[in-house]
């Protein structure tokens, strides 16, 4: 292979739309093919690249720091997408073999080596099951069964579960599970379509093998909507003895249909992240209470839509957070176990109380309880660790929270906010403006990146970020603030003080 046209190619990607504004993801790129171009290839491991590449400090050491791995992975799909799109037109492919970190270069219609296909391993993302009644009323029905089969599986010994957020950007129906298992870095996929009619569902779920394309089991249920955790755990158990893994016995949360029911549509409801979807939220989870008083699971949820409420809402911080407080010892006090209640008791008691001892205990505490679980590894990251200094296991959590969830925006938007707290304002530009080009319709990365332009004193382009995040938000509080300081800053403090 001509090194000319490998390096024409890799500057024909770096300029791509994907690449352009992703500047450690470039890096990386660049660093690994020009050392195999060179002939060092044996040079190119995951010390190197954390080192080189990441920043890492010398002591680095990846069986701790997964951030090369993580990359890796999504560098393979940047590629991919690439290929698919910009580069159809290809004279020479660039791609990164599964488990390695040396790049490989082929012609088109040529294939790697038999060693550099996918390797097959024990995971399984869960897309968002499709609401085909014609009802939009059933959408809760659909997202509460995914997520529930979701919590099932993460329980599952030597199973790797991909979370809701990052499989709910796939529409079950349209998407094609061999790109989803390049995309998630699955071996298997679970789709489904539900349809209701007269109290009763209809739920088909298939399994489906990402690399081959087949269909490694299929089933329909046709059950009482009142039914519907039964159904959660067949399905959950027939996944698991598909794929030849034990999972422990799921307890039924709430003996009534009813109150499950509607903790599902608060689930709904929170998952929007919107002042008016986090307060009907609230209505659903204490609905649900009132049924049955010791559902401890709705409890967890009402302390997680206070939580939100303190900086997406207009309503006092210390009120909500004191219901949120309440209702996440409440819900422990019921189940010790529940790793949600746990994160949310964490965050209160770091942010709000300031007693970060305690509150390390129960981050570790839910990160035990449930270790795939993403908002325990994001907030004990960002909420805890960097507010203490420890930007370094900060990094790491936030790390493992990518891994775990690689297409959440709130997630990603952490590897930025971290730069930001360091003061690093050049990487955490990058790191948003390639998370606006992840997700230009997430407010954070448009404020974020505000936020970044004001701590350089370039304010004009701050307020015209800032402009744009509200304008897809709305009047979130934490927003108005640092809006109101950049009209200051831009000599229109009519437009910072309140009206």
């Amino acid at each position: 292979m001509d090194p000319r046209h490998v390096h024409a190619e890799l500057d024909r990607i770096l300029r791509s739309p994907g690449f352009i504004h992703a500047g450690r993801m470039s890096r990386f790129l660049r660093c690994v093919v020009e050392r195999a171009l060179s002939g060092r290839g044996e040079e190119v491991k995951e010390y190197l690249i954390g080192v080189e590449v990441f920043d890492r400090k010398p002591d680095f050491d990846p069986r701790i720091d997964p951030i090369v791995r993580v990359e890796a992975r999504r560098l393979r799909g940047k590629l991919e997408e690439f290929y698919e799109r910009d580069g159809a037109d290809a004279q020479v492919i660039i791609e990164l073999p599964k488990g390695a970190y040396v790049p490989s270069f082929r012609l088109p219609g040529t294939f790697a080596r038999s060693g550099e296909t996918r390797e097959k391993t024990s995971s399984v993302a869960v897309l968002p099951i499709t609401n085909i009644s014609g009802n939009p009323e059933s959408d809760y029905l659909c997202d509460g069964i995914t997520q529930q089969i979701i919590h099932a599986l993460t329980k599952a010994s030597g199973l790797r579960v991909v979370a809701w957020q990052t499989a709910a950007r796939f529409t079950a129906r349209e998407t094609d599970a061999t790109v989803v298992g390049r995309q998630l870095d699955v071996s298997y996929v679970l789709r489904g379509t539900l349809r209701t009619s007269n109290g009763r569902l209809r739920l088909l779920a298939q399994l489906i093998d990402t690399v081959s394309g087949e269909y490694v089991w299929s089933e329909s249920y046709d059950r009482r909507i009142a039914d519907i955790f039964d159904i959660e755990q067949e399905i959950s158990a027939a996944i698991v003895r598909a794929l030849q893994i034990q999972i422990g016995v799921c307890r039924r949360p709430t003996a009534n249909p009813e109150v499950y029911g509607l903790y599902l549509k608060g689930r709904y409801h929170w998952n929007k992240r919107t002042d008016d979807g986090l307060r009907r939220a609230v209505e659903h989870f204490r609905a649900a209470l009132a049924l049955d008083p010791e559902f401890a699971l709705g409890y967890a949820g009402l302390a997680d839509a206070y939580i939100l409420m303190a900086d997406y809402s207009a309503d006092s911080s210390s009120s909500v957070v004191g219901c949120a407080r309440s209702a996440a010892k409440k819900a422990l006090s019921i189940d010790p176990t529940l790793g949600e209640a746990e994160t949310s008791l964490a965050l209160i008691t770091s942010v709000h109380d300031w007693e970060w001892e305690a509150a390390g205990a129960h981050y570790r505490r839910a990160m035990e309880l449930n270790p795939s679980y993403v908002t325990a590894y994001h907030w004990y990251g960002l909420d805890y660790c960097a507010l203490l200094g420890r930007f370094a296991e900060a990094r790491r959590a936030a790390e493992i929270a990518i891994q775990l969830d690689p297409l959440t925006s709130i997630v990603r938007e952490s590897t930025g906010h971290l730069y930001l707290l360091e003061r690093n304002f050049v990487r955490a530009e990058e790191e948003y403006r390639e998370l606006i080009a992840f997700d230009p319709t997430f407010y954070k990365a448009w404020s974020s990146l505000g936020r970044v332009m004001f701590f350089q004193g370039r304010y004009t382009e701050a307020l015209e970020l800032l402009l744009k995040a509200r304008a897809l938000a709305g009047n979130v509080p934490s927003l108005l603030g640092v809006l109101g300081q950049t009209y200051a800053q831009c000599g229109q403090p009519e437009k910072a003080r309140p009206s």
